[in-house]
């Protein structure tokens, strides 16, 4: 028995690991845990951003149903949680995201919003401007060729245009009847030359389908009242 005993117990001793090898086991696992550290920030940062620029869209859209409504109302209904993110100047009032981008060299907030009032201090138009989609390249986004707009016809339905079109507008403006879309983009032309365009999509607000779209050219392109 004390043999049998013996064989045992030297099958259940596990020879150690050199040195050299638990070193690099620790250096791998630190090196993993870092990288997992990282994805988690970079995950936490776009679902922030994302949060930010949700806001600013909700915000207009709400803002956006009041058309027609004075700004009385607006400051004394459910719009009032964003009150802290209001000024005004003259005839206009402005929403801006805390949160900051840099296009082309100059700081803008990351989105801002225009209330104009009417002279009977009614709200008449809300205008929505995305700095953030203009962050990488003041053009706007990259695309692989330029767009066809001339497959929007009229009554598209605004799902199945934004399915063809892939981009994220620049700009929203919004009325009493419509809502109108500005999109700003640019692709990478035969000349190998980087090529801007923009054009706008113009929406019925109750039907949600295509009134109109046209073209714009770069000297027409919208300037936010920001920069003036």
């Amino acid at each position: 028995f004390s043999i049998f005993k013996k064989k045992n117990n030297e099958q259940s001793v596990q020879p150690e690991q050199p040195e050299g090898k638990k070193k690099l086991s620790f250096k791998v696992k630190a090196i993993l845990a870092f990288i997992g550290v990282i994805i988690i920030a970079i995950i936490v940062a776009i679902i922030v951003s994302s949060i930010n620029a949700s806001r600013g869209v909700r915000l207009a859209e709400d803002l956006s149903e009041a058309i027609g409504r004075s700004i009385a109302h607006v400051e004394e209904s459910a719009y009032a949680a964003a009150n802290e993110l209001l000024s005004r100047q003259g005839a206009l009032y402005l929403y801006e995201s805390s949160n900051e981008v840099v296009v082309d060299g100059v700081t803008f907030p990351k989105w801002v919003i225009y209330v104009s009032l009417d002279e009977k201090s009614d709200l008449s138009m809300v205008e929505y401007y995305d700095f953030a989609l203009l962050e990488e390249n003041y053009k706007g986004e990259k695309t692989k060729a330029e767009i066809d707009i001339s497959q929007i016809v009229v009554d598209d339905k605004r799902k199945d245009v934004e399915k063809l079109l892939k981009i994220e507008p620049s700009k929203i403006e919004y009325s009493a009847q419509t809502v109108k879309y500005c999109y700003n983009y640019y692709f990478i032309n035969d000349d190998g030359d980087e090529e801007a365009k923009a054009f706008y999509i113009v929406y019925d607000r109750d039907s949600d389908r295509v009134m109109n779209t046209y073209r714009l050219e770069l000297s027409e392109q919208w300037a936010p009242r920001y920069l003036f």
